[in-house]
């Protein structure tokens, strides 16, 4: 009777038009977001759920959404003590982040798509595929298998979630081998590459207010950092480099300047880092602007640099700076961490990670040499509209989500 009653709901759903609900709770955010903005023009109505609490600015979603009360706000009003006891309960605060009454809403939906294989809102997709008979699609970034199982809770999501989801979209070939390796069959993943919005992030001169607002001058060669001010950021790695560059004799009076944007938690020891290394005239760090205005800062590179560090823990996933840096026709240099030799190609610059003197050498050949940075920078927007663009992203995706609504007709 269950499922005659599922099989009931789906066939009504798929009257009213293909409906996509996507899950992110805390973790929703525009950049990943402009990749569904585009299913609007073929007739797929997408609803981004989130808690109430976000971890990012939400300006320029561009997608109807709704926020859930999650059961981390009960929580925290319930103090402490509560909190101890849940973790002794549960082995894990996970829990804490389920999204109360999701399940309930996403009955209308035919397409539930989630994210990461460890997320309790991801299990709550698991549950609405069992009550409601919506298929389930899991967007996984982490490239490192058996990663964010600190316990038992975690281990039973993420074996269910892989049990379940019909579609893996793995966003690098490095996060479809963890798929692989944690036992996920080949045959349900796909690999597809995060795009942006090609018509905002595009070539161009560089932003005059911006210029003017964070003090440089329109001549000067910006070597620029977009992401979080901590460790494995490499932004230490970063500031090394430029003093070499700065002792540099070949440089001469080059102009130039190292723009930090972003914050952290080591922002303080990186301003006290900079100032030891006696860059504080040379290297500006500034707080970011909103995701709908992040274009205009990459308008002001010259070089964009991606310098992560792996840990035992984390690699780089993808680097989103870096397609939004080649979409706007940029030279990138990057580290050999993670999924970024995916994401450069042939476009871009790789270098050792942690190594400050293989990095101070790559920009001091891109610096003393315009010519390599035309030529490199014309490769980045080509790859950029190759792999990396947000309509044909939601192409791809529409075709996979009517080749899993056509196995029900």
């Amino acid at each position: 009777m269950k499922h005659a009653c599922a099989t009931s709901d789906r066939t009504s759903r798929n009257r009213c038009g293909v409906r996509v609900a996507v899950l992110r709770g805390r973790y929703l955010n525009p950049w990943e977001m402009q990749n569904f903005v585009p299913l609007s023009s073929a007739g797929v109505r997408v609803t981004a759920f989130s808690s109430r609490r976000t971890l990012y600015s939400l300006n320029g979603l561009g997608v109807e959404h709704q926020s859930l009360p999650s059961v981390s706000e009960w929580i925290e009003s319930r103090g402490p003590g509560f909190r101890s006891l849940l973790r002794r309960v549960t082995g894990s605060l996970e829990f804490k982040y389920r999204q109360l009454g999701l399940v309930r809403k996403l009955r209308e939906f035919q397409i539930v798509h989630t994210a990461e294989t460890f997320h309790i809102f991801s299990y709550q997709g698991v549950l609405a595929k069992q009550k409601w008979g919506c298929k389930l699609v899991t967007t996984c970034w982490e490239n490192i298998p058996f990663a964010n199982e600190p316990g038992p809770l975690e281990r039973r999501i993420k074996k269910q979630v892989q049990e379940k989801s019909d579609l893996f979209l793995a966003t690098s070939a490095l996060a479809r081998r963890a798929l692989q390796a944690e036992g996920v069959d080949t045959d349900r993943i796909r690999v597809l590459f995060p795009g942006v919005n090609l018509e905002r992030f595009r070539p161009g001169g560089k932003d005059a207010e911006l210029l003017s607002r964070w003090d440089l001058k329109p001549a000067d060669l910006v070597i620029l950092f977009v992401g979080r001010l901590v460790r494995e950021k490499g932004v230490f790695t970063l500031a090394r480099a430029l003093r070499f560059l700065r002792d540099d004799p070949a440089m001469g009076e080059q102009g130039v300047r190292g723009l930090l944007v972003g914050d952290g938690p080591e922002r303080t020891a990186l301003e006290a880092f900079l100032r030891e290394l006696a860059l504080g005239q040379r290297v500006t760090i500034r707080a970011g602007l909103p995701y709908s205005e992040m274009h205009r800062v990459h308008s002001l590179a010259d070089v964009f640099v991606l310098p992560s560090i792996p840990t035992t823990q984390w690699q780089e996933q993808f680097g989103m700076v870096l397609a939004e840096s080649m979409a706007c026709q940029k030279v990138v240099v990057g580290t050999e961490c993670g999924s970024i030799p995916e994401v450069v190609g042939e476009a871009g610059v790789l270098v050792p990670s942690g190594d400050a003197e293989a990095l101070a050498g790559a920009l001091r050949r891109l610096v003393l040499h315009p010519e390599v940075r035309r030529e490199l920078s014309v490769a980045s927007r080509r790859r950029a509209e190759m792999h990396f663009c947000a309509r044909r992203f939601a192409e791809t995706l529409q075709g996979y989500y009517q080749e899993l609504l056509d196995h029900d007709v």
